[in-house]
């Protein structure tokens, strides 16, 4: 019961503002766009949600609704 995605699941995850964060674990160089992408929950983005350096709720959404 940690609230957290199990591993082999299929999500969104997004970059926090203003981080540029690899695209997978094999994709040396590749950043993950501002506007996420759809992956499958491994133990790399486990690592990077809980480092901070993404989320799985769409930042944009978040500034739209305080607009």
């Amino acid at each position: 019961m940690t609230g957290l995605p199990n591993m082999g699941d299929t999500l969104r995850v997004w970059p926090l503002a203003g981080l540029r964060v690899q695209d997978g674990a094999g994709n040396f160089g590749r950043v993950l766009a501002d506007s996420g992408r759809e992956v499958v929950w491994d133990a790399w983005w486990h690592r990077r949600l809980l480092e901070g350096a993404v989320t799985l709720s769409d930042p944009l959404a978040k500034k739209s609704k305080k607009e």
